[in-house]
């Protein structure tokens, strides 16, 4: 009798423990996975992808603004070989990226619980997104570097004085305009500067007007005019303009003993040209030393009335 209830309890044991393991090797539910796999296709973005992304392009906006603030011939090295350098950079960030993405992939699949194994998978699918889409990026770069700007940035007070000075704020839609502290990599006294960068073409893609802080408001207006000046004649003016100033403009300087002194800093350092004699005759010097041809041309672009000139 002990013996048929002892063979009864086992079978009753056994039962349970195979009522236990088909539950626990049931395979989940097919909504649970999509659920969990939803989850993960949410999460991800926000966790990793987006942080990333925008750590990406602030790291390369500082690489950018320092370039041209600070060193004008390293910014023209970029701007001749930017394309390989933007996408140089890229490869980079991405192949970072990828690399700690597969370490996550590894930790989330040695988890026993389905959640975490769920998101492994969803992690290898963004993966390969990524790879691809970065891919497809500098396949675009390459077919269109044009597509390499840094952002505009416009100071509101020095775009109202380019207006004041006669400029039109419309031509300096491509062009940031902003204040620097100083230059110390440039030359004594210097108060401002303008860069311009040409596209894969030779024309005018972009270009950088900074102004030093500090200056009186007449010394700020002629410092702007100036500036805006060199834009005018980097991206404004057609070949004939350019070559009819630009000989009537060494005319002027070659029988101009004050003005030889004036821009002595640029001739002793070889960078005095025809744009340089532009700006500064517009600016700083009244009718009667200036032909009737460079005076409607520097009226065309600027209110000359509203300047003070040095003579």
């Amino acid at each position: 009798m002990r013996n048929n209830r002892k063979v009864v309890i086992d079978q009753l044991d056994m039962k349970n423990k195979e009522h236990t393991d088909d539950k626990a090797t049931k395979s989940p539910s097919k909504l649970r996975r999509f659920l969990y796999g939803l989850s993960w296709t949410i999460i991800f973005p926000i966790v990793i992808a987006v942080p990333a992304f925008i750590a990406m392009l602030m790291v390369l906006g500082l690489i950018l603004t320092s370039t041209i603030n600070k060193n004008a011939e390293l910014s023209g090295a970029i701007n001749t070989d930017g394309i390989f350098y933007f996408e140089l950079y890229i490869l980079a960030s991405v192949a970072l990226l990828v690399v700690i993405l597969y370490l996550v992939k590894w930790l989330l699949r040695t988890r026993k619980r389905l959640f975490f194994r769920s998101g492994a998978k969803v992690l290898g699918v963004y993966i390969w997104v990524g790879i691809l889409a970065t891919g497809l990026t500098m396949a675009l770069i390459t077919k269109n570097p044009d597509a390499i700007k840094p952002p505009v940035e416009q100071d509101a007070h020095l775009m109202q004085v380019v207006a004041a000075v006669g400029g039109d704020p419309a031509k300096l839609k491509d062009v940031s305009v902003k204040y620097v502290a100083d230059y110390k990599d440039g030359f004594k006294n210097q108060a401002g500067e303008y860069g311009s960068f040409d596209d894969s073409k030779g024309n005018f893609s972009y270009g950088v007007m900074t102004i030093k802080q500090g200056l009186s408001p007449e010394e700020e207006k002629v410092v702007v005019a100036h500036e805006y000046i060199h834009h005018v004649w980097e991206s404004q003016l057609d070949p004939t303009t350019l070559h009819d100033l630009t000989s009537q403009l060494m005319t002027l300087y070659g029988k101009d003993e004050w003005f030889k002194t004036r821009v002595a800093t640029y001739s002793d350092t070889n960078m005095l040209l025809p744009t340089e004699l532009f700006a500064f005759y517009c600016t700083e010097s009244s009718d009667q030393y200036l032909t009737q041809y460079v005076i409607d041309q520097c009226n065309t672009y600027i209110k000359r009335d509203a300047l003070r000139f040095i003579r």
